[in-house]
């Protein structure tokens, strides 16, 4: 039995190539973070440096800046917001909108993630 069927179909399988390299990453970031008695995911990533760059942003916002839907956007903030790392709060111009930005705790983790970061970005 081949070991390994999507390397045995070559390059049509590309994009099932990059998609186990991705979980594969994706998991090793989960690990690294465990090790450093960080609870985060690497999933929250984007969220964080969004919030870090401009203090608060709409959802809608969020989904321009990054490409994602905003429902995509909506499901990592509402996982944030039970963790306690983001909280809310009405737009003045249009309350249907809420501004999101980082809570005490997500400061505080932010204040933890940076330098991980920072040593992720010298040791590529």
């Amino acid at each position: 039995m081949d070991k390994n069927f999507i390397n045995s179909l070559g390059e049509v399988a590309l994009s099932s190539k990059i998609r186990q390299f991705n979980e594969k990453l994706y998991a090793e970031g989960v690990m690294v973070y465990k090790k450093l008695g960080i609870n985060f995911e690497p999933k929250y990533f984007l969220i964080f440096m969004l919030l870090k760059k401009h203090g608060s942003l709409t959802i809608g916002d969020m989904s321009v800046e990054t490409g994602l839907t905003q429902p995509a956007i909506t499901q990592l903030i509402n996982s944030l917001y039970k963790k306690k790392l983001v909280s809310f709060k009405k737009d003045t111009e249009d309350s249907r909108k809420k501004i999101v930005s980082l809570s005490l705790n997500g400061k505080s983790m932010l204040k933890k993630l940076i330098p991980v970061w920072d040593s992720f970005d010298k040791s590529i």
